[in-house]
């Protein structure tokens, strides 16, 4: 399961909340739809997002965040895919990732028409 369905489900559980509940909160006929949510089979429209963190008593960006087991910080989870990969990364790697991320915008666009 993906991060956003499983904080989706984590957040509904820790409220105490049925799928139905749920649901019903957000306008949708019954439980399947959470369902789908859930389980990331369902497309959410943004508003939809904004209605389901509010349902859920959290900001959005929770519910796009997953928690590293070791260390309990929370990390977007489009980082948190990369994280294995920065653990085994040798220091000239790491080095080379802080550079681009100090790169201005302007300057990785500039970079990105030169490629390819």
């Amino acid at each position: 399961m993906s991060t956003f369905g499983a904080n989706v489900r984590r957040y509904r559980i820790e409220k105490g909340m049925t799928q139905e509940e749920l649901a019903v909160q957000l306008g949708y006929k019954g439980r399947s739809s959470i369902n789908k949510i859930e389980a990331n089979v369902a497309h959410i429209p943004q508003k939809t997002i904004q209605k389901l963190a509010d349902a859920l008593g959290v900001p959005v960006s929770k519910l796009f965040v997953e928690e590293e087991p070791e260390s309990g910080r929370m990390v977007p989870s489009h980082v948190a895919e990369f994280l294995p990969y920065l653990d085994n990364a040798q220091e000239w790697q790491l080095e080379a990732i802080r550079k681009i991320l100090d790169m201005p915008a302007k300057k990785i666009c500039r970079s990105e028409k030169g490629i390819g």
